[in-house]
């Protein structure tokens, strides 16, 4: 009977396998599958640079590695995101959520965001084949190579150069996330007008309503529906309206969401290539490049339009920040700048005429002007044509490129062996270039370089290649930069700020304060500004005139964590503990991720004797930043007035493991092993002290190592 029962179990297994073994085999004589994995690998190929690039300094760290609202997933700070920029266009939560479900699990490496991207844009561009197929399959049935064309535009969409900005950059994550949901409740709409089951009309507001909670851009997708109707050569009444219902009701709830229903416009800041200024106020009159006037913005938003249709056929010249054109400040419209606006009427006029007769053209420059209209609408500040805007609209001229190929090969079937030469070799310039612009996004260096060999003459390239060489550690190179930027435009507070903190990095305070004098007159409200001039004056010992400076910032942003701590250190220097305390409880309170705060806090109060409170305090900073060697010496110091020898030795231990040449810790640690009867050790770790610049080791040696 036993013998039975496992003879059936393995003859079930043995035929699983071989059902597993046919349906895959299947699989693979599917020509739709077959198609899918190849735009999948072409993609993926293509993208491949992408798993070494690290975060880069344009806002990677203001929304990713600096941002503490993701660090978690608990009620607060899903609260958090939640309400972060609520009642105003830059409402985005879904995507902040994505990035604190990567950072609970994985934490901040870029590589996993970068995974993620490409993720998605893979998946976009199986929607966009999917949704091409029955398109095409609609409006030229009785077309045989829908499925290829439908291909091609999906290839093209996935390996546009255009695409690289919103998948390479980590913080571009809404433009795939939101085309993610945007694209399958289209496709859902499309399945709807095919079997007119509602519950893709129901499942599809959902998805609407997700990508609207991804970025505001979404809020076009009604209307692309209506023009797929158009498309579809289905009559307007009101039937079209009532079956979108679910739609609409969720596209109210966006202008909810957006601030359109209200007077408050979110937490919205000013935000600059390497240098993120939302903790203190800044005056726009005195930002880069804001025009006071437009000359003309029909001519402005027409040349945009060209140069981004012409971009998305032919992507030459691409770069992080594009400079605004000479047409943007004239104040007499000149003739040759009439063209973009021709061009532009001419195209309109054209889609007008041919309404009934051709409605693929008109849909195509309907379908590219909605997606494209919330972008011409917005202040511009830094790039007035920044790839990352065409990740949906671009899918308009593809679908017209695919629809040029179906007429061609309609008219001249036998050139469709010279067509499809062309467009390998087309697919294949893409995919190289795809390649090679990836690389550029590698780090900050790369891309700020590369933005300063396309614009050698614009100055916030130098200014944000400074920016980006300061923060990993390298001050002399980053005042290299900051010169440049100086020299092409000397009135900047920013880059004056920015260059004195990296003159204070190398050690020239005096040259740091007169950069920050500059800044702080150009910009009398530059609340960063005072707080850096205060540090420089703490450090030269100027500590009436350091508080005062911390002051002002202070007055300006009460919540400004960084000149809490400073200030906060000043009043440790002079022995006022009890006031540095209640300094660094306001930095805590204003930033809990300030790690220095608490190890200063702790250092206060191990100063007053309170050792018991000042142990947590560099726990927290231990936790928060495990390679902080200053907690280390710190705790164990604490530690060690407690007479806990044995625990003081260990954390010693530690901050000598990390930093060799701490001299401070090699002393402490040599007072932890005399008072463990390691006499020997003790004499040799104050050896090192001493060698190391700690000068009062030789009374230890003098005293106990004779």
């Amino acid at each position: 009977m036993m013998a039975n029962t496992k003879q059936g179990r393995k003859k079930k297994v043995m035929k699983e396998k071989k059902s597993f073994s046919q349906g895959v085999k299947q699989l693979f004589k599917n020509p739709l599958f077959l198609m899918s994995l190849f735009l999948v690998t072409v993609t993926f190929l293509s993208y491949l640079p992408v798993f070494e690039n690290n975060f880069v300094d344009y806002d990677d760290k203001k929304f990713i590695y600096g941002n503490t609202s993701i660090r978690g997933l608990d009620k607060e700070h899903v609260a958090a995101i939640f309400e972060k920029s609520f009642l105003s266009p830059w409402y985005k939560p879904i995507v902040y959520l994505s990035w604190a479900v990567e950072y609970y699990f994985f934490g901040l490496n870029p590589v996993v965001y970068h995974t993620n991207n490409l993720i998605l844009h893979i998946l976009n561009s199986l929607l966009v084949f999917l949704i091409m197929i029955r398109i095409l399959n609609r409006i030229s049935p009785s077309y045989k190579f829908i499925n290829w064309v439908a291909l091609l535009i999906a290839a093209l969409f996935s390996l546009s150069p255009v695409k690289v900005e919103s998948v390479a950059w980590a913080v571009e994550r809404k433009d795939v996330l939101f085309s993610f949901f945007f694209l399958s409740s289209m496709l859902l709409y499309l399945r709807y007008l095919d079997n007119k089951k509602y519950r893709n009309i129901v499942i599809g507001s959902l998805l609407f309503g997700l990508s609207l909670l991804s970025k505001s851009m979404a809020i076009t997708l009604p209307a692309i529906l209506f023009l797929i109707d158009y498309l579809y050569k289905k009559k307007l009444n009101i039937t079209l309206f009532l079956e979108k219902a679910p739609y609409l009701v969720v596209l109210i709830a966006g202008f909810y969401f957006y601030g359109f229903f209200s007077k408050h416009t979110g937490d919205v800041g000013i935000t600059h290539p390497g240098n993120v200024n939302t903790e203190y106020q800044i005056n726009k009159d005195y930002y880069p490049d804001n025009a006071s006037y437009l000359t003309n913005k029909a001519i402005f938003a027409s040349y945009r339009i060209n140069k981004w249709v012409t971009r998305s056929v032919a992507p030459a010249k691409l770069s992080v920040v594009h400079p605004l054109p000479k047409l943007y400040f004239d104040k007499n419209v000149r003739v040759i700048n009439l063209l973009h606006l021709i061009l532009i009427i001419a195209a309109l006029t054209a889609a007008v005429l041919l309404f009934n007769r051709s409605r693929v053209f008109g849909f195509t420059i309907a379908f590219f002007l909605i997606m494209i209209v919330p972008v011409l609408g917005m202040e511009i500040y830094e790039s007035h044509l920044s790839d990352r805007y065409l990740y949906i609209p671009s899918l308009a001229i593809y679908f017209l490129i695919g629809m040029i190929v179906i007429w061609v090969l309609n008219k001249k079937p036998k050139s469709k062996y010279f067509g499809g030469i062309l467009i390998v070799v087309y697919l294949t310039y893409f995919s190289a270039a795809t390649f090679e612009r990836i690389k550029v996004w590698k780090n900050s260096i790369s891309l700020f370089t590369d933005l300063t060999k396309k614009y050698p003459n614009l100055y916030f390239g130098y200014s944000s290649l400074g920016n980006s060489y300061l923060e990993l550690g390298n001050p002399n190179q980053a005042i290299i930069n900051y010169d440049n930027a100086l020299k092409l435009k000397p009135y900047q507070p920013f880059v004056f700020n920015a260059r004195g903190l990296a003159k204070h990095n190398i050690g020239d305070y005096q040259g740091a304060l007169r950069d920050y004098d500059r800044s702080i007159a150009m910009e009398p409200r530059f609340s960063k500004a005072y707080n850096n001039r205060g540090n420089s004056k703490l450090v030269l010992g100027q500590y009436p005139e350091a508080i005062k400076d911390y002051n002002i910032a202070l007055n300006m942003d009460p919540g400004y964590a960084m000149a809490y701590n400073g200030r906060g250190m000043v009043w440790q220097r002079m022995g006022e503990y009890e006031k540095s305390i209640i300094d660094f409880s306001h930095c805590i309170a204003n930033d809990p991720y300030y790690v220095i705060a608490y190890s200063n806090r702790g250092q206060s109060k191990a100063m007053l004797k309170d050792f018991d409170g000042a142990i947590p305090d560099y726990n927290v900073a231990i936790r928060l930043n495990p390679n902080f060697v200053m907690a280390y010496n710190g705790r164990g110091y604490a530690k060690l007035n407690k007479k806990d020898y044995a625990g003081a030795l260990k954390d010693f231990n530690i901050a000598i493991s990390k930093n060799s040449r701490f001299a401070l810790a090699y002393f402490n640690r040599g007072v932890a092993k005399h008072n463990l009867n390691n006499f020997s050790g003790a004499c040799a770790d104050w050896k090192n002290s001493y060698s190391l610049g700690f000068k009062d080791a030789k009374n230890n040696i003098e005293n106990y190592c004779k």
